[in-house]
């Protein structure tokens, strides 16, 4: 049992001024000779004298010790009344939980709207907290909180699920302290709750991510914004050969060929950087010296202020795909060069397109594009760098109409835009022209620089054609027209209805 330090402190005075009180009375009249009677008229004056001052002294001590009492309990409601204002400010949701016999617990409005209820409708006590607890954890959560208020040592944290007033579970987690009286007894168990419900959400997002990032069997690379190596899955090692320890801190220029140019890598960043996606097939090679041809796709991530925090790449083992059924199918409808569509898919879209503009009267449009010249330039260049010049024209056009249409390429030179969202013949024609547009600007290219047109075939749909193969032969005799015009030239096929 602890002893009041204020209470001690009285005594021990009182204590003393009563013995200095007694020794002082009997000094005196130990020295003084006095008749009998007086000196028992002496003691007489002196006992009723040592209780007038007791009475005094205990009524004054009294008084400063519930003065001091009280000053400490204005102390302690002003503590309690600032701490309760922050938490409300901090929107933390306070409770306590009285641990006598009516085992009262206060929640305060923010706990109880955490869960959409008012302290009114929530309750005040064990049972009305259990009775919102997810029936299977009602007996965890209330076992955890008895073996920890009987244990009463350390910190209480606990984290469990609980009913929301529109019927979605909440998770919680709350953590607490044990408040114990003098005789080391517990009566309060005081705390604050979160609801963590969109951080576990998240938490099983991470999980799922990292389940799928480590098992998948495409390779997967990761950088900063330095473009240093942070992190890689089991399949890039799988693929490339290199082991963690000895691509982590590197860059991505350790794996290169050296069969692409540097402006291969300047137009790839570039794209990057303004589309924030690049995706091709890329050249690089193995530990053991080994070229690996990959189609690759990689991602820019931004922060909230739009700088570049990471950089994703995606790839897969090309020769090893091309024995698997998956890119058989990739092979049978798209373009191993530049990854765009090739004629099956081609023919897949138009029957699509021409299908829904006959039965539903859908606008659309469909471009073939054509690169002006490509056989000289290509003899001229050499076809290692006619390929380079055709994915980098294939990009360009990419910009231009990604998020209007599909880009397909049909042919050694030739592209085809089909339009399902293009609802007149003056927005089809507008496309045409910034396609057009686009091919200005040179490209740099193996230290040359290479200017390119195009000439361009517009068909406007709905139209009288009801076949893909009408349409692309009405296609390439209005490419015919365009090119009679000259290059950069483009074209509007003349059998097409108007703007609808």
């Amino acid at each position: 049992m602890k002893t009041d330090r204020a209470l001690l402190k009285y005594f021990l005075l009182y204590t003393a001024l009563v013995c200095a009180w007694l020794l002082g009375s009997f000094y005196w009249q130990a020295n003084r000779a006095i008749h009998t009677d007086h000196n028992a008229l002496a003691l007489f004056i002196n006992l009723v004298s040592l209780a007038v001052f007791s009475a005094v002294f205990w009524f004054l001590a009294l008084i400063l010790y519930n003065k001091h009492q009280a000053k400490l309990e204005a102390g302690a409601k002003t503590q309690l009344k600032r701490l309760k204002l922050a938490l409300d400010a901090a929107q933390e949701a306070l409770w306590d939980w009285s641990l006598n016999d009516d085992e009262e617990i206060f929640f305060s409005a923010a706990y109880c709207a955490k869960l959409g209820y008012t302290q009114a409708e929530f309750g005040n006590n064990q049972s009305a907290w259990q009775k919102h607890l997810i029936p299977e954890e009602r007996e965890r959560v209330y076992r955890n909180v008895m073996n920890f208020i009987a244990e009463g040592d350390g910190d209480y944290d606990s984290t469990y699920r609980m009913q929301h007033k529109d019927g979605s579970q909440r998770w919680i987690r709350s953590r607490g302290r044990l408040i114990k009286n003098a005789n080391g007894i517990p009566v309060r168990l005081i705390g604050i709750a979160q609801d963590i419900t969109e951080q576990r959400g998240a938490e099983e997002r991470l999980k799922q991510a990292h389940a799928v990032f480590e098992s998948t069997n495409e390779g997967v690379l990761i950088t900063d914004s330095d473009n240093t190596i942070i992190h890689i899955n089991p399949a890039f090692s799988r693929i490339t050969g290199y082991s963690p320890e000895e691509v982590i801190g590197q860059t991505p220029r350790m794996f290169k060929s050296g069969r692409h140019t540097p402006e291969f890598y300047q137009n790839l960043w570039k794209t990057l950087e303004t589309t924030d996606e690049w995706r091709g097939e890329i050249w690089n090679r193995r530990k053991n010296g080994e070229i690996l041809p990959q189609y690759q796709t990689i991602r820019l991530i931004r922060d909230e202020n739009g700088f570049i925090s990471h950089n994703v790449a995606v790839f897969s083992d090309i020769a090893v795909l091309h024995n698997s059924p998956a890119q058989l199918s990739y092979h049978a409808y798209y373009d191993p060069l530049t990854g765009l569509g090739n004629r099956t898919h081609l023919q897949e879209r138009l029957k699509t397109l021409l299908h829904t503009s006959a039965q539903q009267q859908q606008s659309g449009a469909v471009l073939l594009i054509d690169l002006d010249n490509f056989k000289h330039i290509n003899d001229k260049l050499g076809h290692h760098l006619g390929d380079q010049l055709l994915q980098a024209v294939a990009q360009r056009i990419s910009k231009v109409v990604r998020n209007k249409c599909s880009l397909a390429r049909i042919g050694r030179d030739q592209f085809v835009a089909v339009c399902d969202c293009l609802e007149s013949t003056e927005q089809a024609t507008a496309l045409a022209e910034q396609t057009l547009a686009h091919m200005h600007e040179p490209f740099h290219l193996d230290n040359k620089v290479i200017k390119v047109s195009l000439c361009v075939a517009v068909e406007q749909l709905p139209n009288s054609t009801n076949n893909p193969e009408a349409l692309m032969h009405s296609l390439e005799n209005t490419l015919k027209r365009a090119k009679a015009q000259g290059p950069g030239s483009f074209a509007l096929a003349q059998d097409h209805t108007a703007q609808l």
